[in-house]
């Protein structure tokens, strides 16, 4: 049964909250907050974990070009231009 108009069981938000507070105590505030927790904190540990694991492997190629002898890397602010390349043709 879908949640039309006529099937609302609270009438807004402080409504809600207010009917909660009132029939189920302060707890009832967080009920299913645990069901909640463990669908998000797996989720939470890949997303931190992808972003971890690219970020140090961005930052480990990045050394190795920057490494290179002759290369000049967007990023580097003290590079020397490369021998036989005019600064100015490009």
């Amino acid at each position: 049964m879908g949640q039309g108009a006529d099937s609302a069981k609270y009438k807004g938000l402080w409504n809600g909250l207010r009917s909660i507070a009132h029939n189920e105590g302060f707890r009832g505030m967080f009920k299913g907050n645990g069901t909640n927790c463990v669908r998000i904190v797996p989720n939470s540990a890949v997303k931190f974990l992808t972003y971890e694991t690219l970020s140090k492997e961005w930052i480990r190629q990045r050394r190795r070009v920057m490494q290179q002898p002759g290369t000049a890397c967007a990023f580097s602010h003290t590079h020397e231009p490369r021998k036989g390349v005019d600064p100015s043709a490009a």
